[in-house]
């Protein structure tokens, strides 16, 4: 059983659920899916689950109108968890010992019959988290084939401890998000393979384990995000009619929004809607001035679904309509002996 008691200045205030099935491992060998919503006037918190009788893949959202701490009361389990901070930053306390928890930093945290935890959100804030979560019997089967990784884990687990795997958060590498992203992607399938899943939570350890021995270099990490950044402009390119939204396409390439944003506006000195505005823009003057299509059929090639938002942006991109555009390179054409003009940009 789990239970969630949410407090405001060390003022208890009246928010206790009782959630009997959540955060644990299925007694079946096949995955099922479980979701629930934990909510109060200022208070909302979403958890979403993939899970069999070897792994659970849990998904937290949590927004809190002010600071708050949530305890969260186990039943006592004992399991390892590879946990993400996928969005927003948390304080954890753990055997009264506190950690922050940041964005895109990702660490192990290894229970055994588990209870109490106290977490420390920011007001106004949202929090997201991806943990990986395997049983005993997946951790001793590890232990057994790797036992310079996980033996000594299993042992301090089976001894009755419980500890944080590395003494600091680390950064999440380009390969351990994509792993991520592969995983996220399956669960949202529905019927997908609980040997895919078993075998990408594997892969996902062994990259964060492998990052604490041989983290990447700057070069080589900037070079990750660049392959990722023109990859995003590409999608742009050849999805302009139905582009993805800009939390679809960080997930598509592998990264996050912060870092896709920061990123394409440090490569193409401008964000990634602007990119998309501008090549849109550019297909439309195009189709003005090679074509006879009428302002109806360039806007809907272009990806605007009414024709008034297209001479909207038209207009606001080029400081004339797309008619008056029209007639005047035309006009500037003749003048310069089949030399088309293209109105500068404002």
């Amino acid at each position: 059983m789990v239970r969630y008691e949410l407090s405001e200045d060390n003022e208890c205030i009246d928010m206790s659920y009782d959630l009997s099935d959540a955060i644990r491992f299925s007694p079946i060998s096949r995955s099922e899916n479980k979701r629930w919503t934990v909510r109060n006037h200022y208070f909302k918190g979403c958890f979403e689950e993939t899970r069999n009788n070897r792994f659970n893949i849990v998904h937290s959202s949590i927004y809190s109108a002010n600071d708050c701490s949530l305890r969260t009361k186990h039943d006592g389990g004992s399991f390892l968890s590879l946990g993400i901070v996928q969005r927003g930053s948390v304080e954890f306390i753990q055997s009264g010992k506190r950690y922050t928890w940041q964005r895109q930093e990702a660490n192990i945290l290894v229970g055994s019959d588990y209870h109490d935890e106290y977490n420390f959100f920011r007001g106004g804030k949202t929090f997201e988290m991806l943990n990986l979560v395997i049983s005993v019997p997946f951790l001793r089967s590890l232990a057994e084939r790797y036992p310079a990784y996980f033996e000594d884990v299993y042992l301090r687990q089976e001894r009755g401890e419980t500890f944080i795997f590395s003494p600091r958060n680390q950064l999440v590498s380009p390969l351990l998000q994509e792993c991520v992203q592969s995983i996220t992607q399956a669960r949202m399938l529905g019927n997908f393979s609980e040997m895919y899943l078993e075998s990408k939570i594997q892969e996902a350890l062994s990259l964060f384990i492998g990052d604490l021995d041989m983290p990447l270099s700057r070069k080589e990490r900037d070079s990750v995000i660049k392959e990722k950044i023109f990859l995003a402009k590409e999608i742009l390119t050849q999805e302009y009619l139905s582009p993805p939204s800009l939390h679809e396409l960080a997930l598509r390439v592998g990264t996050n929004e912060c870092t896709l944003k920061t990123e394409f506006k440090k490569y193409f000195k401008q964000t990634a809607f602007s990119f998309l505005f501008d090549y849109r823009m550019r297909l439309a003057s195009s189709y003005l001035l090679d074509t006879d299509k009428s302002i109806a059929e360039i806007a809907e090639l272009t990806g605007y679904e009414h024709p008034s938002h297209f001479c909207i942006a038209f207009k606001r991109k080029f400081g004339v309509t797309a008619l008056a555009f029209r007639k005047i390179s035309k006009t500037k054409n003749k003048e310069r002996g089949g030399e088309y003009f293209l109105t500068p940009e404002k």
